[in-house]
């Protein structure tokens, strides 16, 4: 079976996602995950910060879902991401983005584990003390993002 591919603009498709990831909406759910957790280390965690680095992950898993796209449509995301960075003042996020890409680089077998190895040690000052259960619910969930961006990209054609 054919199927066509939506088209959207690039720049479309990162202010949609950017809209996203600083949503009301979207922290709830993330501070919904932290309470299901149940892990004393995670209850004193700041939540500002716990936030900002699951936008980072977000942003980096897209990075990971767009790996693939034309040359010309990845340096026009990344423009538009640096543009939304100044834009919004989000300077740290910024940050953020960088050092999970260079986590996810760090492994030739998971980088999805390291950015949740890395994403422990930035949000808590006891990231060994983590649950293991709590771990593997952030690292799938991370997964579980990624797949989405996948299935997404399977439905859409990014154009400039």
């Amino acid at each position: 079976m054919f199927l066509f591919k939506k088209k959207i603009t690039i720049f479309d498709y990162c202010d949609e996602k950017f809209d996203l990831i600083t949503s009301q909406e979207k922290e709830k759910n993330w501070i919904q995950l932290l309470e299901y957790c149940k892990d004393p280390v995670l209850d004193m965690i700041d939540k500002e910060l716990y936030c900002e680095n699951l936008r980072a992950v977000n942003l980096q898993l897209i990075g990971i879902g767009l790996a693939n796209i034309d040359i010309d449509i990845r340096f026009e995301m990344l423009e538009l991401w640096t543009a939304f960075y100044k834009a919004n003042k989000f300077y740290e996020l910024d940050r953020l983005n960088i050092e999970y890409n260079k986590a996810f680089g760090l492994s030739s077998t998971d980088g999805i584990r390291l950015m949740t190895e890395l994403f422990f040690k930035n949000i808590s000052n006891n990231p060994s003390e983590i649950l293991t259960k709590t771990f593997e619910i952030y690292y799938t969930a991370f997964y579980t993002w990624l797949k989405a961006i996948f299935d997404e990209h399977k439905k859409i054609k990014l154009t400039l």
